[in-house]
């Protein structure tokens, strides 16, 4: 059995394909690796591309080809084709860092965890200007069970896990298709089936930053609001159905995350351009996760949005919008 999956969400990546490929190649882990290419309905070169280096590693990559079901669909796809220990989403524009690969590699080799999280590169497109992001509360190579963890990790990013397959297969863990902003749900879906988690001190994932076409690209966020709601309520839902049945720690680090993503809906919804029919939108969300989690008001940190969720939104929007929404 290979030790780690990786699912590379591929649509219209030519640009981008080539280095993702080689970043794992240089690793020289490519043996311990099955490597998925998932090409989702691409209308350039990513076939071409693809089916090039699979031929060069009959036994490592693999191209697969589907038609357009969004990033969601890929992560499924994925989810139902990994053989190897562990599973791991790619998006086809980013890569990984190929020594940092390797560490990883060897450590979960020697290690069994349900989940491996390790630090993330942010690389800013238009200014090359580069932030790590490192996880806090973990001290590196230890084993935690998740209840120990939950009491002092911070929140955990999309693209630092990596989780056992098993997990996900079993639990039948399935994913939102035809929409954005699903990588909330292959991130926290798993999260009530985790005993254990192993913190890995150095950066394998490299996050591409500043496309004009990216889902957080501000002016792409406000055309697919709706989709961002969708993705977010369906977070909330899923809160509701599971939080009961996790242990403590577990479940005080699941209101954070709750908070976090209420909040965040909210700061997108201050986005829109001030009007009546936006002022509905921020009411009627507003409503809904009152009713839906009635003690929100304790898990979300940030002031503003907290006062949106105590009082009636009948003052000015505008003010929000020019407030320093994380303060």
């Amino acid at each position: 059995m290979k030790i780690l999956t990786i699912s590379v969400a591929a649509y219209n990546v030519e640009k981008y394909l080539q280095k993702l490929i080689n970043s794992i190649e240089e690793s020289g882990c490519i043996s311990d690796i099955e490597l998925l290419i998932i090409d989702d309905g691409s209308k350039d070169s990513t076939r071409d591309i693809a089916i090039d280096y699979a031929k060069k590693h009959p036994n490592d990559i693999f191209y697969i080809e589907k038609e357009n079901g969004g990033h969601g669909s890929t992560i499924n796809k994925g989810m139902e084709l990994a053989t190897a220990k562990y599973f791991k989403v790619l998006d086809g524009d980013d890569w990984f860092d190929s020594k940092g690969l390797k560490i990883l590699i060897q450590t979960l080799k020697e290690n069994d965890c349900d989940l491996f999280v390790t630090n993330r590169l942010r690389v800013y497109e238009n200014t090359g200007k580069t932030i790590v992001d490192k996880p806090t509360g973990l001290v590196p190579n230890r084993r935690y069970n998740m209840e120990d963890a939950c009491a002092c990790m911070s929140r955990l990013l999309f693209h630092s896990v990596f989780v056992r397959t098993s997990i996900l297969q079993e639990n039948k863990i399935h994913i939102d298709e035809k929409c954005f902003y699903v990588d909330n749900e292959i991130l926290w879906y798993p999260f009530p089936y985790l005993k254990s988690v192993y913190y890995v001190d150095t950066v394998v994932y490299c996050y591409r930053l500043g496309l004009a076409d990216q889902s957080v690209n501000v002016n792409v966020l406000a055309k697919r609001m709706n989709q961002h709601e969708f993705v977010n309520k369906k977070m909330v839902e899923f809160y509701c159905n599971v939080h009961d049945n996790l242990t403590p720690n577990m479940q005080a680090y699941f209101n954070k995350v709750i908070g976090d993503n209420v909040a965040w809906h909210f700061e997108a919804l201050l986005l829109l351009p001030l009007s009546f029919e936006n002022w509905k939108k921020i009411r009627d969300y507003r409503k809904y996760v009152k009713t839906q989690i009635p003690t929100i008001t304790e898990y979300v940190g940030a002031k503003a949005i907290n006062m949106m969720l105590k009082t009636p939104i009948i003052y000015p929007i505008a003010w929000f919008k020019k407030s320093n929404i994380r303060g």
